[in-house]
């Protein structure tokens, strides 16, 4: 089996013989011929799918063996493997298939190098995951690194999904507490909206702010708004913001943003 993980089409006929296993014993025997290979497997082009399989069809605890073979490694081994084109999609599917308990090791890992990881073009996807899928103590240390690097995480394309996961994810104060130092940064929400991925931080945050942050954003939008209405993004943003001002009838700034 081993051998047939790492070629092209012999990790298909695993994979398939994964799915169709007819019990959860006949899926462990398979996959016990991947033990003391999980590190090479999971940065491998081919053995990379294998293992994802083992994740998805094998129960939760059956998968206990993958979890251990990376988090023994150590921390900054976690970390490489989130920054790797296929390590990062075996800790994606650990994190939505195991339990939270289970990945205490392996998230506490993550988060010694928070900040890389959300900015990375493949880490970024794994810290989102945490976000989404972590403990509450875990994904509330996140949100207080990305408040504490808003600027830099908000600046950054790859980082702005982790803010906009953070803040749709997040506790309803961490929430809060992000959403302020976004508008405290003056400019941010506005240049975060006209991001691919930041876009859709700018619309989180004005789901979550009443009252003086608010106002706040309306008005930092508005400022911006023959910038924002030159981007795609920054579009979706202001509809946005005009769907806002219909639902709670607060005023708008700036004859662009008034204009049908």
């Amino acid at each position: 089996m081993w051998r047939l993980a790492r070629d092209p089409q012999g990790c298909r006929t695993v994979q398939e013989a994964l799915e169709n296993a007819t019990s959860e014993f006949e899926r462990q025997a398979l996959a016990s011929e991947l033990h003391g290979h999980v590190w090479t497997a999971i940065q491998c082009p081919y053995a990379n799918y294998v293992i994802q399989k083992c994740i998805g069809t094998m129960k939760a605890e059956s998968a206990q063996f993958i979890i251990d073979e990376i988090v023994r490694r150590g921390p900054a081994a976690t970390c490489k493997a989130a920054r790797n084109q296929y390590g990062c999609r075996t800790l994606q599917r650990l994190l939505e298939h195991c339990f939270p308990q289970q990945l205490q090791g392996l998230v506490d890992g993550l988060l010694t190098d928070a900040l890389r990881l959300c900015m990375h073009i493949y880490g970024n996807y794994v810290m989102r995951h945490v976000m989404e899928y972590g403990q509450a103590e875990q994904r509330h240390r996140l949100a207080m690194y990305v408040r504490e690097y808003i600027v830099e995480l908000g600046s950054d394309e790859k980082g702005c999904a982790v803010v906009a996961k953070a803040l749709s994810h997040a506790s309803r104060a961490d929430q809060k507490s992000l959403a302020a130092a976004v508008l405290g940064s003056s400019g941010l929400v506005a240049a975060m909206a006209c991001m691919r991925h930041g876009h859709g931080a700018s619309e989180a945050l004005l789901r979550i702010v009443r009252g003086e942050d608010l106002e706040e954003a309306r008005r930092q939008l508005c400022d911006a708004a023959l910038r924002l209405e030159s981007s795609r993004f920054g579009r979706s943003v202001l509809a946005c913001l005009r769907q806002h001002h219909s639902k709670n009838g607060a005023p708008l700034v700036g004859k662009s943003l008034s204009e049908p």
